[in-house]
């Protein structure tokens, strides 16, 4: 049995898959020196050439300053983020504190900082009151007021007797940290030993390590990480070794040498369990057990392989952030669900090692791993993680290498191994491949390809061109199944039979390419389908390849052409009664399949493995950021232990289906850039200011730019926006991180933005940016009033106007009237003469006063006549002389009558004159 290496798993250690941030990906450097999280979610890192700032997509740098200096661009010591929400920056430069308003950092203290000249602060410390403090290289330890903008020095005066080299190491600081249970109490790890300073009274006492070990060590007593554990003891990490201080008993205690590293070195501690203290520095990761005071585990770098390990810092999702000199690496937790194993023999052929069967041991410690071709059945301790060989008998093999195709346990807990021409049996105890007489049951030459016990005890076994064949294990006696698969029009490649799988009635499903089989144990024969019946629709020509059987007892076939089908096994003449694909949910075409204790499916795909509810018709889908590894092959089943393997070229990835987590993290949103006519508008523009945004009506068309604060599955998170007092609904934008509007009338606005998972949970809370846009003068409310006053007022004036004009006109017409009227009596009396009347009454009176009432009534006649005639041309424009002759006759009529006929007339006209 031969031992191989492992080369990809960390056991129960998250240390797969890491996301590395370095400066392809946005960094101001690779060399990453610090790591912490605000409270709004953000990761500050610092690195050898400034800080940046990254929400789990983008990184933003902040490498410009003010100062003309440009002090921290240069190596970054340390970032860190308060309980009030600042985020603090030191470098060689000094330090620097963040400012949200104006997105850059600014020197702290702001103004008197020359007794700062050649002060470097290595390291930020929050205690429980939310006092600052700084260590630093000289001055011993450091305070800082941000609301005073002071920096408070504190030397460091330790009891006894000191010469003058050993206070100026005692005050250059490296650590801080607060005792657990004395808040007045700080401890300092210094260049000359562990410090205890009180903070009241200032009193400061020095422990060193003394001894032939620290004779032996020159950086004996230079400790650069403390850790204050709730046991009261104070873990250090000293430049070389691990230790940790018993207060009580005033003691220290070796726990663990490091091994020395060129350049800066860089540790720190992290409490990642109850009992679990990790210690990080430039070199690896150490394991402690507090509780059982022993190291665990010790893992070491491998810059050549691109790995580090360790937890600068543990975030709240469980996140580990790793600095080193070629970037920064992020563990997450949703990617270590699926592990991954692989060993490192050499591949002969191109298409290297392909699993084809894994087999658990009974104490579910080994797991035996059939392989494609190699020289027998690999063999992996899930305990101390080694993969070793069971070589196959060299005898059997005949210099040849062994084709694994196979492997199944039998009901009587036997583990038979197929091979491409041989069947074999594994003593998992001696760990040994021992020839079983098969061979002889099949045409030489013969090949087989997929091997399975029924629940009968039969071994069925199919091969390629060759049938199929039942075998008993007692007796070995076999039944060869050959030409029963023959299909008219089809040459023998169709003969290809894989696939094998029973359904609950015992019958054996097989793929036979095209279509499927169906053995029936009760009736001995086979069920052949060609052409699958579909529900609905037209018998379609399927090939098919792998089954599983799920919760309720329905099979389900892969089809390249159809996705998934399910069949029902009392009844498989039907056809497909249900069928999904890519039109309908399947995220992925299924290479093979494996159904978990609750009855889902579980699919291995070339995009991802894939979870399957058949209740449901639901699935979820898990890809390269839950662990899955892009090498999967295909191949995936379900253990006895519950697990699921899954294959990969050379190894296979394992996962507990129960405990597979889909992803929680539900992104924040926040506004990267806000632009005016494509002119970024930030912080410092008096537009932006605290959220609020300030326009004038000329500045109507703007644009957003958005992202979220995400580090699981950042780039599937998914947008939706709106402009209220525009939009009446949401704006779905996928991934698009992006809104443009124009020609927005004056108002008041709101635009929101707000951002789901993967999994498309939305953050409750929108980010929100008020927009003001002013109103032009000629839309204003006042504009308004002032014209619809001046409008009233036109009117008015138009119809007062109109009334006068009325009036006049009625006046003039009046005056017409009235002068007419006149002309017309003046008229009347031209016509009519007084003196003629009172002559006419007088005359009628005297006829009538001598009773000559025929003369008095023949007079009134011709009178009243006569005034009619004058009234009526009185009103006419032009008078006939026919009427005028009339009454003038009527006139000397009257006249003759009254001069008793003693006048007389004759009227005379010209000859020709026209009367009328």
């Amino acid at each position: 049995m031969l031992t191989l290496s492992l080369t990809a798993a960390r056991g129960q250690y998250p240390f797969d898959g890491p996301t590395i941030l370095t400066e392809d990906q946005g960094l101001s450097n690779s060399f990453v020196t610090a790591v912490d999280q605000d409270q709004d979610g953000f990761t500050w890192i610092g690195t050898a050439s400034g800080v940046n700032r990254f929400d789990g997509r983008e990184v933003r740098s902040f490498n410009q300053s003010d100062e003309p200096s440009n002090a921290h661009q240069d190596l970054v010591f340390d970032v860190f983020c308060d309980k009030a929400g600042h985020t603090w920056m030191s470098s060689i430069g000094g330090l620097f504190v963040f400012q949200p308003q104006h997105e850059k950092f600014r020197p702290f203290p702001y103004r008197n900082r020359d007794y700062l000249e050649g002060v470097w602060f290595y390291q930020f410390y929050q205690d429980r009151s939310g006092k600052t403090w700084v260590a630093a290289n000289k001055g011993g330890i450091w305070q800082a007021d941000l609301g005073k903008d002071t920096l408070y020095r504190h030397p460091l005066k330790p009891d006894g007797d000191f010469t003058e080299e050993e206070r100026s190491r005692t005050n250059s600081v490296f650590a801080v940290a607060q005792d657990v249970r004395q808040d007045s109490i700080l401890w300092l790890g210094t260049h000359n030993g562990l410090v205890r300073y009180n903070t009241r009274t200032n009193r400061c006492r020095l422990y060193r390590i003394e001894g032939p070990y620290a004779d032996q060590n020159p950086y004996r007593n230079h400790f650069r990480s403390l850790y204050c554990h709730e046991d009261g003891k104070i873990y250090i990490a000293a430049q070389q070794f691990m230790a940790v201080f018993d207060p009580a008993a005033e003691t220290f205690h070796k726990i663990q040498d490091l091994k020395s590293a060129p350049g800066p070195r860089y540790t720190s501690f992290c409490r990642y369990a109850d009992d679990k203290l990790w210690l990080t520095y430039e070199l690896g990761l150490i394991v402690y057990n507090t509780a059982t005071g022993k190291v665990e585990r010790a893992f070491v770098n491998s810059p050549d392989d691109n790995r580090f390990y360790g937890a600068d810092l543990k975030d709240s999702a469980g996140r580990l952030w790793v600095r080193s000199p070629v970037g920064l690496f992020l563990y997450r937790p949703l990617a270590q669900q699926i592990k991954s194993y692989q060993h490192d023999a050499t591949s002969h052929v191109d298409y290297g090692y392909l699993i084809t069967d894994i087999v658990e041991s009974r104490d579910q410690r080994t797991l035996f791993i059939c392989e494609s071709q190699g020289e027998g059945i690999f063999a992996f301790d899930r305990e101390t993680e080694q993969w070793s060989v069971i070589v196959a008998p060299p005898a059997a093999m005949k210099n040849r290498p062994f084709l694994g195709q196979g492997m199944t346990r039998l009901r009587n807990g036997r583990i038979l191994v197929l091979e491409s021409y041989s069947l074999f049996e594994l003593n998992e105890n001696n760990r040994k491949l021992v020839r079983l007489p098969l061979a002889s049951a099949l045409p030489p030459g013969a090949e087989m390809v997929e091997i399975l016990e029924d629940r009968r005890g039969n071994i069925w076994i199919s091969t390629r061109r060759d049938g199929l064949l039942r075998v008993d294990p007692q007796t070995w006696r076999a039944v060869l199944y050959k030409g029963i698969f023959d299909i008219e029009g089809f040459d023998k490649r169709h003969e290809l039979i894989f696939g094998l799988k029973e359904d609950r009635l015992g019958q054996v499903w097989m793929s036979a390419s095209p279509g499927l089989s169906i053995y029936r144990p009760d009736q001995d024969d086979f069920i052949q389908i060609v052409k699958t019946p579909f529900a609905q629709g037209d018998p379609k020509e399927l090939f098919y390849t792998c089954f599983a059987t799920d919760g309720r007892g329905n099979v389900w076939a892969a089809s390249a052409d159809w996705g998934i089908c399910m069949f029902d096994p009392g009844a498989p003449e039907k056809g497909v009664l249900e069928w999904y694909d890519d039109e309908n949910g399947l995220p992925t075409f299924p290479l093979g399949m494996a159904v978990d204790r609750t009855g889902n499916i579980w699919m291995s795909g070339n995009k991802g493995l894939v979870r399957f509810d058949p209740q449901a018709g639901a699935f979820n889908e898990y890809g390269v950021s839950y662990g899955y590894s892009p090498k999967s092959q295909g191949y995936i089943r379900e253990l006895p232990s519950g697990l699921i393997a899954i294959g990969v070229n050379k190894g296979f990835s394992l996962f507990d289906p129960a405990s597979l987590q889909l992803n929680r993290e539900i992104p924040v949103p926040y506004f990267t850039s806000v632009k005016v006519f494509d002119r970024e508008v930030g912080a410092r523009d008096s537009t932006w200011h605290y959220g609020d945004l300030n326009l004038s009506y000329r500045q109507n068309f703007f644009s957003f730019e958005f992202s979220a604060i995400a580090y699981d599955l950042p780039e599937s998170v998914q947008f939706a926006y709106k402009l209220e007092g525009v939009d009446k609904d949401w704006v779905q934008a996928g991934n698009r991180r992006y809104a443009s509007y124009t020609n927005i009338p004056g108002g008041d606005y709101t635009f929101r933005v707000r951002a789901a998972n993967s999994e498309g949970l939305w953050h409750e809370t929108p980010a929100a940016l008020h927009i003001r846009i002013t109103t032009p003068w000629w839309r204003t409310w006042w504009f308004f009033a002032l014209l619809g006053l001046g409008l009233a007022g036109v009117i008015t004036g138009i119809y007062r106007f109109r009334i006068g004009q009325f009036k006049k006109q009625h006046q003039l017409k009046t005056e017409y009237e009235k002068q007419l009227a006149n002309v017309k009596m003046d008229a009347l009396r031209s016509q009519i003469n007084p003196h003629f009347i009172f002559n006419c009454l007088n005359s009628i009176d005297y006829y009538i006063i001598k009773n000559e009432s025929q003369k008095a009534s023949e007079y009134l006649n011709q009178f009243s006549r006569l005034i009619r005639l004058i009234l009526q041309n009185s009103s006419a424009n032009s008078v006939t002389l026919k009427d005028e002759l009339e009454a003038l006759q009527l006139y000397m009529q009257m006249e003759s009558l009254r001069l008793n006929n003693r006048s007389d007339y004759l009227p005379k006209d010209e000859k020709g004159t026209n009367r009328e």
